[in-house]
């Protein structure tokens, strides 16, 4: 979207004054892109190697790649982070049994940290100022859209649009999480947030440089402790000791004088060693 917005924009032609023509800047964005593709090569091209020879050679079946899509609901998480639980909190039923965390939507399957994409309200009031009233400012359409196509593209079944992709687009079926997404709305609403805040001190502050860098301080402190209070505990922290000596299992895998190394071997399908941590642990944010 913001590509695309790049390339048929007549402002960034503008603002380059008549250096570029408009061909030359279509060729720059194209030999840009060449570029972030050759940046990237290392990491994929041994991906669709290893792509070939795994178990999505063939790409997933619809029904597996869309399990994890994000439901509609979990959007009031961008306001309310815990409204379905925490998974670093793994807490104790009234009757003793054991009860998640993260209760999350019925009936369906998502992570917490998949599903979740809390950046604070802050950010969020910020973009929708600059969306209503930086009209100096085209990019923030583009922004927008951004941000809604990834939305889109997160709940993915729920819209239908996962079985058009999953069909149409290639390799599309070779991914699943689609969750994931959402870190591009993300992305673009922080951008709508900076316009906003460019906006907010221009016709507050005016000219007045002090009382701007006052109120951009004074707002970047609420996005901070508004972070701090609803996610500062989610992974939980260790003595350094913890992290710099090796554990006890290490001394079981060293290879002895004479023999050759031990084989490992993991197979865990029902995930029961993750799970049984999990568990003794209380979520992810205590100590096993």
């Amino acid at each position: 979207v913001c590509g695309l917005y790049l390339v048929l924009s007549r402002q960034p032609q503008q603002q380059a004054g008549q250096r570029f023509s408009r061909g030359r800047f279509v060729l720059a964005m194209l030999l840009a892109a060449a570029l972030a593709v050759g940046l990237s090569a290392p990491q994929l091209l041994p991906s669709l190697e290893l792509h070939r020879q795994g178990p999505r050679q063939g790409g997933l079946s619809l029904a597996y790649a869309s399990e994890f899509d994000l439901h509609p609901a979990y959007l009031r998480t961008w306001l309310e982070p815990h409204r379905y639980g925490r998974a670093d909190r793994f807490q104790q039923s009234p009757g003793g049994g054991a009860a998640a965390g993260f209760a999350g939507v019925e009936g369906e399957t998502n992570l917490q940290w998949e599903a979740v994409a809390y950046m604070g309200l802050t950010p969020l009031l910020l973009a929708l100022f600059a969306l209503l009233f930086a009209r100096g400012r085209p990019q923030r359409w583009p922004l927008m859209g951004l941000a809604v196509l990834s939305i889109a593209l997160a709940l993915g079944r729920h819209l239908q649009l996962g079985a058009i992709l999953h069909e149409l687009v290639p390799g599309y079926r070779l991914f699943r999480f689609h969750p994931r997404f959402q870190l591009y709305a993300v992305v673009a609403i922080g951008l709508l947030a900076g316009m906003g805040l460019d906006e907010l001190t221009r016709r507050v502050a005016g000219g007045r440089q002090k009382f701007a860098s006052v109120l951009g301080g004074v707002l970047l402190l609420l996005t901070v402790g508004d972070l701090y209070v609803h996610l500062a505990d989610h992974n939980g922290s260790a003595e350094v000791t913890r992290w710099t000596q090796p554990p006890d299992s290490v001394a079981a895998v060293q290879p002895k004088a004479g023999q050759p190394p031990p084989r490992l071997l993991s197979f865990d399908p029902e995930q029961r060693v993750f799970l049984r941590g999990y568990l003794r642990s209380g979520g992810w944010s205590h100590s096993v």
